[in-house]
């Protein structure tokens, strides 16, 4: 039981650090989405300041590539990202498998050594009522 119980810790210390692993992925992945979401107003605001100063339009049309591809290196990474993170999400699932698996076999070891026990039980306690009842006998 004991081997079961240690494979049982190390199984959830490997459980946490994937779902700790996943859990900074999805934050990074956040952080992708805000990052490009200031790309977007950015833009949207020095597209609003191009409108309003005639003469500060000419500098906006580059302005506005070097934004577009910061935000397509931006949305390629979050691409990359989701890799990533499907990949977190399928190992995290087979740790907690895994985790439960030692849990099931646990919990199927504590059960037949109460069924032992009870049958040990069993057999003291009849051994106990044939002495008695040899005794009442007069055998």
């Amino acid at each position: 039981m004991k081997t079961v119980s240690t494979l049982i810790r190390l199984s959830k210390l490997e459980v946490d650090n994937r779902r700790r692993l996943l859990a900074d992925l999805l934050e990074q992945d956040a952080a992708f989405d805000r990052a490009i979401d200031r790309v977007d107003t950015e833009l949207d605001t020095e597209r609003q300041k191009a409108r309003e100063t005639p003469e500060y339009g000419a500098g906006f049309v580059a302005y506005a590539k070097h934004a577009a591809s910061r935000r397509k290196a931006l949305v390629d990474r979050k691409a990359a990202l989701a890799v990533d993170i499907d990949t977190a999400r399928d190992r995290l699932a087979e740790a907690f498998e895994e985790q439960k698996k030692y849990e099931i076999t646990a919990e199927r070891q504590e059960e037949e050594e109460t069924a032992e026990e009870n049958k040990r039980e069993q057999q003291d306690l009849d051994e106990l009522g044939l002495q008695t009842h040899s005794r009442n006998t007069g055998r």
